[in-house]
């Protein structure tokens, strides 16, 4: 059992997982405070937690980087997992959740 959120619009933004299981938890920040992400994982009572040192830039390098590969090599747009095709799946994806939820009942993609 999980959440995911990721809130841009109120101030300040939220973005973070949580993962639940039987015994503990498992959580992920990003921008827990303005220059650092975080993990904090609990088990059997026992916490940890991890912090990341970051700059706002940070959280957009990877893709920046993958996206100007793909503008270069046509086999990797194709295959990227942010091509428009890809993208298109997940919306439907998404979209059939929510319905899903809204009918209470299982739903075919």
């Amino acid at each position: 059992m999980g959440t995911v959120c990721q809130d841009t619009i109120t101030k300040p933004a939220e973005k973070k997982i949580r993962i639940q299981f039987s015994n503990g938890f498992l959580e992920t920040y990003v921008n827990y405070t303005n220059d650092t992400d975080a993990i904090i994982f609990e088990c059997n009572g026992k916490k940890r937690e991890y912090f990341i040192k970051k700059k706002r830039p940070d959280d957009f390098k990877g893709m920046v980087d993958h996206l100007d590969l793909a503008l270069k090599n046509k086999k990797l747009q194709k295959n990227s997992p942010v091509s428009i095709n890809k993208s298109i799946e997940i919306m439907k994806i998404i979209n059939t959740s929510f319905k899903s939820n809204k009918l209470k009942k299982e739903l075919q993609i």
